[in-house]
């Protein structure tokens, strides 16, 4: 087996390229495709390692668009960052009509703003330096308190928190904002209250139950109830969240 690491020479967007980022990429990207090129012609078989899905935002597809016509290619679908995160804050995205937006970070502040405005469930990737402007954008389009911040989503150092309360200074490449298709308010047109999971352990005699009930969300500054009592007792807790997350590759 041979190993082939294609290093980007730049991360940051800064580069003394004539060409610019854009330039810069372009020029690896080809000296990188010449490289597999120069295996698949030897006969050799060539995998790609990709994190998430190689055709979603993944740097597999430069290589894509220089060899796929020239060798045979098979792309094996991996779970998409946003979809791992999404499973990582338990928090439904989309659901029945909804319409879901996934934006670069990278766009203008007003653009941005403008966009997650006018849909109902929302993926914000490409966040690092820009997390300051799609905070913003997020609070202009009043979508600010429901948007959750997820970092290395699938990973073993995998972490999340309301975007409220991120540090700016800490938010790192892999992360990405979920805003939840349910935080849309309630309007006489018919939309959705958010809802909110239940969940009671009521111990018996012989076993635990476990009731999970589902219900309408409190209303904005109202206390929240508390758990009705319970002939027996009963212990109420929230639920443990769990994700799973896979890398895919090509073959």
């Amino acid at each position: 087996m041979i190993e082939e690491n294609l290093v980007y020479p730049v991360t940051t967007g800064t580069t003394a390229h004539p060409g610019g980022y854009a330039g810069a990429m372009a020029e690896f990207y080809e000296a990188s495709a010449g490289r597999l090129a120069g295996h698949l012609a030897a006969g050799r078989d060539v995998v790609l390692l990709a994190e998430g899905d190689p055709l979603f935002y993944g740097s597999y597809m430069y290589m894509h668009d220089r060899l796929s016509d020239r060798f045979e290619t098979e792309v094996v679908p991996g779970v998409p960052a946003f979809a791992a995160a999404t499973a990582g804050v338990a928090t439904p995205l989309v659901r029945q009509t909804d319409v879901l937006t996934i934006l670069p970070g990278t766009l203008p502040e007003p653009e941005l703003a403008r966009r997650l405005a006018d849909t109902d469930g929302a993926i914000i990737m490409k966040l690092g330096r820009t997390f300051p402007k799609v905070r913003s954008a997020l609070e202009q389009a009043g979508r600010l308190d429901h948007a959750m911040y997820v970092e290395r989503a699938s990973m073993p150092e995998q972490r999340w928190l309301p975007v409220r309360d991120v540090d700016p200074a800490t938010v790192p490449y892999f992360s990405l904002i979920v805003v939840p298709g349910d935080s849309v308010a309630a309007e006489p047109s018919g939309r959705r209250t958010p809802i909110q999971p239940v969940v009671a352990r009521v111990a018996t005699g012989r076993a635990e139950l476990v009731v999970v009930g589902l219900g309408p969300g409190p209303t904005p500054g109202s206390p929240p109830k508390p758990p009705r009592s319970s002939p027996t007792s009963s212990t109420w807790s929230a639920t443990r969240r769990t994700s799973i997350g896979c890398r895919s590759g090509l073959g």
